[in-house]
């Protein structure tokens, strides 16, 4: 794959990276290749590089994508970073500040064995589609999609469920890791 001017830039960072563009524009190519570049060129081993996504369906997406290129490098440092994957730092962003959570919880006075309720937050996600849609009902681009499908399925669908993430994460053997 042959990189853009943007692509390139956010290939060759070193430094911490936020790579933010639409689905299909090669995010996840970059990030993987740029995953491996730190691993084989600077030397970082694969505990020292942190990547972190909003999703779990992207994190394992990103998992399984890193691992194969390095699977697909003849470097030895790649072939390092592969013996010691487990201990890849790849998460989403809400799964990474429940780890720092859970290990400093006494400095923040929350319980360390705190969990997050899945059930909860899918209703609070939906009450928040409602007050969306609601709220910018008036807006032709709402107002089409409100006409061209039903109230619940809009609000339904604003969401990616947790169910979704982790029946993709359970098909997956490689990824089951992904959110941890």
């Amino acid at each position: 794959m042959q990189f853009d001017t943007n692509q390139d830039a956010a290939y060759m960072a070193d430094d911490n990276a936020v790579v933010s563009a639409g689905a299909g524009s090669g995010k996840t190519t970059v990030l993987a290749k740029r995953y491996v570049r730190l691993v084989t060129e600077r030397g970082l081993k694969v505990h020292e590089v942190l990547t972190l996504t909003f999703t779990r369906k992207a994190a394992a997406e990103m998992r399984e994508r890193i691992f194969k290129q390095l699977s697909l490098s003849e470097h030895p440092l790649a072939k390092n970073a592969l013996a010691e994957f487990d201990k890849a730092r790849i998460s989403t962003l809400d799964s990474f500040c429940s780890a720092l959570t859970r290990g400093a919880s006494y400095r923040y006075g929350v319980a360390g064995d705190f969990s997050v309720d899945d059930t909860a937050l899918a209703k609070i996600a939906e009450e928040s589609a409602m007050e969306l849609i609601m709220r910018e009902r008036s807006r032709p681009v709402v107002s089409r999609l409100v006409s061209s499908r039903s109230f619940q399925t809009i609000v339904k669908g604003l969401f990616a469920s947790p169910q979704t993430n982790r029946g993709y994460r359970k098909r997956n053997p490689r990824l089951r890791g992904a959110d941890q």
